[in-house]
Parts: structure tokens; C-alpha cells; sequence
């Protein structure tokens, strides 16, 4: 009753077999390998414990019992404390316990024999089994640790034949190639979900970084405007004051010619003196933060990325020249002469970016001279040198700007931690003559930007000696050409300019228009023009001022009051469109900030443009200057798109803006291109 014929062959339900386990006596432990630990850890690996059927294995079963001619063929792995039956045929069950009286837990004690028993009741670890015969072959890891075994079993005692036990053998290395081919198919598969995973992570870090910089770059933009703006209205507040300082000295010196001098006069000419130091100390100060702004925003792009250099001829004599006279104006402050020494021959004409250049240079003239004690030189050489390529390899021209200085020198173990940000040669540097440390920093980017090198040797104590060494393309044409950056250039010559007198602060360098300096001579030529503006010079106008910051506004008003401009202020864009048609457009400029609430000042000059190809104004086109806290390239070219025809960066000076307004208004005044727009520049 228990029996069932199968294709001619007896099957026993395994139940059958433990069907009175509980009778025999209790089984002793089972026979544990040497390396029983890895044994088990080398079968974790393969995951073959899991309950999934597998189809090949199941076929190799399948072909081993029909080899051997058996009623039972078993593929099974040895766990610690059971025996698992990964495939079967003619069994039911699916796994047995680990005991002493397991076939399989015997033949991974030899893995390198095939396990077999003859005779079942013969054996007394197997008398009592339910099987009369068994044989198995191990089923070993490449590593050499039995981790299970094919096995065959009959109920009646018999000897496979040696082609059966061979085919034991090949079937179970079968087996093994199958697990390690599994193995290795599932490491890939976790090692692709780990990649994908590590991609999606880094796309989620590279957006996150995207939105970050972004994010950063919104936040400087709208601080550099919330910065720049209450700094233009200390300093034109402070220039105001200055102005009437000089009056009421005037006043004080009328009263003293009269021959009156008591006490009160005396206490008043005293006051005057007080209030003209405390505002000079006000405008220096601003002075310093504004340049201390500059090198964070300049370091902040340089971090970006978004720094990016623009490569055109210019004449290299006239700049050096420039940087003479502004380095000169500085050195002669703190008592410290600068000398320039020209190794000939010197290109003419060279082909760089001389607004960076410029910057380069200036920063490392500017730290000498300000390491250097007073009535000491500081030496500016110019010349050219000549390094060899290794990529191109033939040898390169490189123009080489080498400043040294007799100052307190750089120690060795400190020179090149100069050149990181916000790092100086000592801690007590920064409190003894300021700055950021930003400054090296941005020189040695901006050289790197350029295909140079800024390199320096020092002795602590005597003096250092900064080199920048830039690559170049040496032109040799007449000085008469006049050589300037093309007009599809953003920025001009004015961005330099603005860079290049951004501590010479009291010098006027403004309006870029089509009579406005092109090169660096009529530029030094307009350096020694007298600051103040006179009357005769005027030409007066009514000037429309749209600007949301009531200080700004103020300080702007006055300016303009003072220059002879009749005003008119609004706060933003809507009520400037009112006050311009309310007026039937009787403007000579308007001048505008860029950010400000209801409509900027980009969408207004957008819009007063619009107007004018509509012809619903006058013909003459209304010239439009951009009052703005930002002078990044990408704020001067949206101005251009707009129609913005010049942006004047804050803070600025009453001298800057009159001299930007009465170059464009005298340009108007002409009917010099009344329909298009004048060349955008910055005036800082």
C-alpha cells in the first residue's frame, strides 16, 4: 500500500522513511570537516539554500538517475545543522536533518573520492536506514571545500558501475561551473544595481551641486546689488559731505582773511578739520570693503568656472605705463618708489588678456608696495623669456612681469600655501597690513587662465621676487595703429579701465563712447585731466532717475543737482513709463537701476526700446545708463540685449557720473547715431 510504480520503478514517499524515526535510537552528531567554517561560508556565498527551484539542476538530476539507473537522484548542499535538497527525484521532501546517519554529510568529509555505500545494512551508521544503497560525488568549490554533493540512491543493495560513478564525477564539476557561473552572474547584477545606484546618487549630488552653484550665484548676484547699493550711498554721501566741508572751510578762511579770529572761529576751523579727516577715513574705509567685494565675487567665479578670459592685441607699452602711474599714486602713500625696468627688445603689439593681465599685475605691484618699508624701491622688470614646449616641442616666447620688493619676505616652509585662499605668509600678516588673502589666490587662477605661470622666490626678511610669465603672440606694427578689442567685444576697453583705476579712485576714468579713449594712450591722457568739471564745459539736461533705494536716489539727485541736471526720480520701472509718457518724453537720459521691484530696469529699457521701433516717441533715440551693483560679463551683455547703452557701477563718484552724462548727452546733442545704440561699457 505504501508502494507506487512509476515507469516500471519502485518510489517510496520519503515520509515513509522517517516514519519511525522516533522508534530508533537517537542519532549521533554528525562528522564535521577540518575547515567546517569556510566550508560554510564558501556555500553562503553561492545562495543555494533558498527554496527557488532550479530548472538545470533539476535536469542534471533528472540525467543522473536515468545514467545510473537509480529510483532516487539527490542534488543537495550541507548546512550547518540540516541537509538541503536543492533538486530531487523519486523524494518528496526538501531537506533532512544533519546527522550521522546522512549519506551526504559522510561524503563532504572526502571530497576528492566518490562516496559509496554498497550495502546500507551492513554499515552500522546506515543499518537502519530505509535505503539499501548510495553513491555520491562531492560537489567542490573551486577553493577546494565541499559544499555538497550529486548523489544516487536505491532501496536495494547494488554496485554502480564505474561509467556511473565517472558520470557522478563529471555531473557534479557540472554543477560547480553552473554555481560559480550563478556566482558570478549575481556579483555583476549587484555590482550593476550598485553602479546604477551610484550614478543615480551622483546625478542627485551633481543637480544638487548644479542647484547649489545656481542657487550661489543668485545669492551673490542679489548681495553684490544689496551690497554695492547702501556702499554707492556711504560713498556719495560722504563725497556730498566732502564737498561741503570745502565750502565751509572757504567760509572759515573768508571770516580769518577779515582778520577775525576769536576763539569760536578758531574752535570752528578746528571742527572743520576733524570732520574733513573723520570723512576721508570714511571713504578709504568704504574703499577697502568695496575691493575686498570685488576679490570675493572674482574668487567665487574663479570656483565656478565662470571666469573666463578674452584674447585680443593690445599695446603692452601703454599698459605698462598705465600700471606705472597707478602703482606710483600707491607706492607714493607709503613713501616707496616703483621703478620700471624694460629688458629690450619688447613686442609692440602683443596678443593676451590685458583686463586679467592687468589685474595680475597690479595685485602683485600693490603687494609690494605694501610690504615694503618706507623709502625703499620696488622693482617692476618687464622682458621676454623664452621656455621650451614640451607638447608643441619647439621653444615659446613668454612675456615675464617680475616684481620684487626689499619687504619682510616669505619663509620657505610657507611659499606655497601664499597662493591659497585666504592663506598669507604669517597670521599676524593679515592684522599688521590687511587684506583677505584672496588676493595671490585669484593672481595664480587668472595666470593658470591664461596658459602661464606665477612662480616666487623669497628670503624671509629680504624681500621677494613675484614673476608672471604669460605665453604670447609678439605683432610688430607701427605704434600709430590704433589697436583695440573688436567691437563685438562685451566689455571694451572700459572693463579694464574699470580694473585698472579701482584705487585711484579720485581719477575719472568714464564714458566709452565713439570719441571715448580706444587704447591705453589717450587712456593715460585722460588720467591727467582735472576731476572737477567746469561749467563751461556743461551742457545741461533733464535727466530721468528710476531707482528703488530712497539713499541711492538721494545721492544720486544731488549729484546730478550739482552737475546742472534738471531731475526727475521715480522707484521703478511702471512709474518711470508713467512719468515719460506724462511728459511727453522730454528726457535727455535716463538712468536706472537694474534691480528693482514691479519692473527692473532691464524690462524698462526693453520696453522704452519697443516704444521707439514703434515710433510712438520722438525719433531721437533716448540714451539709457544702467546704475547697477553688478559688473559681471553675463549683467553687461543681457544690458546689451536690452538696449541698455552704458552701465555705471556702484559706488561711484560725482566726477564718473557727470563725465559719463555729459560724454552722452554731448554725443546726442550731435546726433552721433541717434538710431543705434553706443557702445556698453562699465564705469566704476
Amino acid at each position: 500500500t505504501i508502494q507506487r510504480r512509476v515507469h516500471g520503478v519502485l518510489f517510496f514517499p520519503f515520509s515513509v522513511f522517517c516514519l519511525r524515526m522516533d522508534l530508533l535510537p537517537a542519532p549521533l552528531p554528525p562528522p564535521v570537516p577540518d575547515s567546517e567554517a569556510e566550508r560554510v561560508r564558501v556555500l553562503k556565498q553561492y545562495d543555494a539554500l533558498c527554496a527557488a527551484q532550479d530548472q538545470y539542476l533539476t535536469e542534471i538530476a533528472e540525467l543522473i538517475a536515468k545514467l545510473c539507473e537509480a529510483p532516487f537522484a539527490l542534488i543537495t548542499f550541507v548546512d550547518t545543522d540540516s541537509v538541503v535538497f536543492k533538486a530531487k527525484v523519486g523524494l518528496d521532501a526538501i531537506c533532512a536533518p544533519r546527522t550521522d546517519r546522512s549519506f551526504c554529510a559522510h561524503a563532504i568529509m572526502n571530497p576528492t573520492h566518490i562516496f559509496e555505500i554498497v550495502d546500507a545494512s551492513q554499515d552500522i551508521r546506515f543499518k537502519d536506514s530505509s535505503f539499501g544503497s548510495y553513491a555520491g560525488a562531492c560537489i567542490v568549490s573551486p577553493c577546494g571545500q565541499a559544499v555538497g554533493a550529486l548523489c544516487v540512491l536505491d532501496t536495494k543493495p547494488r554496485k554502480f558501475s564505474e561509467v556511473q560513478l565517472n558520470s557522478l564525477r563529471v555531473l557534479s564539476r557540472q554543477i560547480r561551473d553552473h554555481l560559480e557561473l550563478l556566482k558570478t552572474l549575481d556579483e555583476q547584477a549587484k555590482s550593476l544595481r550598485e553602479l546604477q545606484l551610484t550614478q543615480a546618487a551622483l546625478l542627485h549630488s551633481q543637480q544638487a551641486l548644479e542647484a547649489s552653484n545656481q542657487a550661489k550665484s543668485r545669492f551673490l548676484a542679489v548681495m553684490t546689488h544689496e551690497v554695492r547699493t547702501p556702499l554707492h550711498a556711504i560713498f556719495g554721501l560722504a563725497s556730498l559731505a566732502l564737498d561741503e566741508v570745502i565750502h565751509l572751510k572757504q567760509s572759515v578762511q573768508r571770516i580769518s582773511d577779515q582778520g577775525v579770529a576769536d576763539q569760536p572761529s578758531r574752535a570752528l576751523r578746528h571742527s572743520v578739520r576733524l570732520l574733513e579727516h573723520h570723512l576721508l577715513r570714511m571713504n578709504s574705509a568704504s574703499s577697502v570693503f568695496s575691493d575686498l567685494l570685488n576679490n570675493v565675487l572674482d574668487f567665487s567665479k574663479l570656483e565656478e568656472g565662470k571666469l573666463q578670459v578674452e584674447m585680443y592685441p593690445f599695446e603692452l607699452h601703454n599698459l605698462l605705463d598705465v600700471l606705472l602711474d597707478f602703482s606710483r599714486a600707491n607706492g607714493s602713500k607709503r613713501s616707496v618708489h616703483v621703478e620700471l625696468v624694460k629688458v629690450l627688445p619688447l613686442p609692440t603689439i602683443v596678443v593676451s588678456d590685458r583686463i586679467r593681465l592687468a589685474q595680475i599685475c597690479l595685485n602683485l605691484l600693490d603687494n609690494a608696495v605694501k610690504f615694503s618699508p618706507a623709502g625703499s624701491t620696488v622693482i617692476f622688470e618687464v622682458s621676454v623669456k623664452d621656455r621650451q614646449s614640451i607638447s608643441r616641442g619647439r621653444v615659446e616666447p613668454m612675456l615675464q612681469f617680475s616684481v620684487t620688493d626689499k619687504g619682510v619676505g616669505v619663509p620657505a616652509d610657507r611659499l606655497e600655501k601664499i597662493f591659497l585662499p585666504f592663506e598669507q605668509a604669517e597670521t599676524s600678516t593679515t592684522r599688521k597690513f590687511g587684506g583677505s588673502g584672496l588676493g595671490l589666490a585669484i593672481a595664480k587662477s587668472l595666470s593658470e587662465l591664461l596658459n602661464g605661470e606665477l612662480a616666487v622666490s623669497s628670503q624671509a626678511g629680504k624681500g621677494s621676487t613675484f614673476s608672471i610669465s604669460i605665453p604670447i603672440v609678439p605683432i610688430q606694427i607701427p605704434p600709430s595703429v590704433d589697436s583695440h578689442p573688436p567691437a563685438d567685444h562685451p566689455a571694451q576697453c572700459t572693463v579694464m579701465d574699470r580694473m585698472l583705476v579701482t584705487d585711484i579712485r579720485k581719477k575719472g576714468i568714464t564714458g566709452c563712447n565713439d570719441r571715448s579713449p580706444r587704447n591705453l594712450s589717450t587712456l593715460v591722457e585722460s588720467l591727467s585731466i582735472d576731476d572737477q568739471i567746469t561749467n563751461e564745459s556743461m551742457i545741461s539736461g533733464r535727466v530721468l532717475l528710476v531707482d528703488d533705494n530712497p539713499f541711492s536716489r538721494t545721492v544720486s539727485s544731488h549729484m546730478l543737482y550739482k552737475g546742472g541736471f534738471a531731475v526727475e526720480s521715480v522707484s521703478n520701472g511702471v512709474e518711470a513709463l508713467k512719468c515719460l509718457s506724462a511728459n511727453n518724453w522730454n528726457f535727455d537720459l535716463v538712468l536706472t537701476d537694474c534691480s528693482m521691484p514691479e519692473m527692473d530696469g532691464y524690462t524698462l529699457a526693453s520696453s522704452i526700446r519697443s516704444l521707439e521701433k514703434q515710433q510712438k516717441v520722438k525719433s531721437r533715440r533716448l540714451p539709457i545708463v544702467a546704475l547697477s551693483g553688478s559688473t559681471s560679463l553675463e549683467h553687461v551683455n543681457r544690458c546689451q540685449e536690452v538696449g541698455i547703452d552704458d552701465i555705471i557701477a556702484k559706488p561711484i563718484s560725482q566726477v564718473k557720473l557727470l563725465s559719463l552724462l555729459h560724454r552722452r548727452l554731448d554725443s546726442n546733442v550731435r546726433n552721433e547715431t541717434p538710431h543705434q545704440p553706443l557702445l556698453p561699457l562699465i564705469s566704476s
